[in-house]
């Protein structure tokens, strides 16, 4: 199974993983790292690998994160390019529900396509979608 990381500024991850478990239920090798506002880079990067040791298995490991650009995304992609690690940026519901549900079943590249297309699928417009009868 892959394991999944989620990072992002404040609790935003430790909420999606809540969400996920919520919906989905227990999750295995899924792990939230949050960036405090006290926290340095190096510590967030610390943490990052803490966690990459902690769900890394056979399958290799997937990191979602917030906010491309920010310093989440910053330290993820330091980690990524050294790793050869795939990360998606944007995540959001839709997108962790359906990685977490494949994961088991899937490669590390086709889960990140997953990740990708679900994330961009689960944006919708609820008015539009009503008017055309969706």
């Amino acid at each position: 199974m892959v394991g999944l990381i989620l990072v992002s500024h404040g609790e935003l991850a430790a909420a999606l993983v809540g969400v996920a478990r919520m919906i989905l239920g227990h999750q295995e090798q899924l792990i939230p790292v949050t960036l405090a506002p006290d926290m340095t880079p190096e510590a967030l990067s610390t943490a990052l690998e803490q966690a990459i040791a902690a769900v890394d298995g056979s399958d290799g490991v997937l990191v979602l994160v917030d906010l491309f650009g920010g310093t989440p995304a910053r330290v993820v992609a330091e980690q990524a390019l050294q790793r050869g690690m795939p990360a998606v940026a944007g995540v959001n519901v839709p997108m962790l529900l359906e990685v977490c549900s494949q994961r088991d079943g899937c490669s590390l590249d086709q889960l990140t396509q997953i990740a990708y297309a679900s994330g961009h699928a689960g944006v919708i417009d609820i008015r539009a979608s009503l008017a055309a009868g969706q």
